[in-house]
């Protein structure tokens, strides 16, 4: 099973300076995992993935908000509207192939490698890897709003049919991708 802990938070200028820090919290880099209050789906099962979510956001009032539940790498491309959900994966027996595309392709204005392998990396069972990235973004696609919103984002990745609420605190890193890039 792939478990994800999605930690991000997006802003605006308002609150991009050091001074407005107390309305914009400062997120951890990983969180106690919250569990499924009914068990683990089986192994095989359609539901073989799990998400974490973990988010402040500006057009929330950057309250942390947490959420879980499982989720098709279909659906994390449309459950949302205002997530950039760029990864993606398939399962390969018990191997789990992540890709990680352009985040907002057409509002993104800072730098991306121009090219990355698909897949990015394979998880094999027991495995735990992280990427992180950044971005600043045009917040109008035809330029008529010449502002921006920032987003950062820290991915945990898990590749295991026994997940314990610790694995991303404890568990040690196989790969870590760091695409972290300036984003003022």
């Amino acid at each position: 099973m792939l478990v994800i802990q999605d930690i991000w938070s997006r802003w605006g200028k308002a609150t991009r300076s050091a001074g407005d820090m107390h309305r914009r919290p400062k997120l951890a880099a990983s969180y106690p995992l919250l569990l499924p209050p009914d068990g683990w789906p089986a192994p095989g099962s359609p539901a073989q993935a799990w998400r974490h979510e973990i988010r402040c956001l500006a057009h929330e009032q950057h309250e942390v908000r947490e959420t879980a539940g499982p989720i098709a790498s279909g659906v994390w491309s449309h459950d949302e509207i205002n997530h950039p959900s760029n990864l993606r994966w398939t399962f390969s027996g018990e191997a789990v192939r992540l890709t990680l595309d352009r985040p907002w392709s057409s509002m993104l204005r800072t730098s991306w490698p121009t090219h990355l392998p698909s897949p990015l990396f394979t998880l094999l069972p027991g495995q735990v890897a992280r990427i992180d990235w950044n971005a600043r973004c045009a917040s109008s696609m035809m330029g008529s709003n010449r502002s921006y919103f920032y987003e950062q984002h820290v991915c945990w990745l898990a590749n295991s049919n026994a997940p314990t609420k610790r694995m991303f605190e404890d568990g040690e890193m196989v790969k870590h991708i760091n695409l972290r890039t300036r984003i003022y």
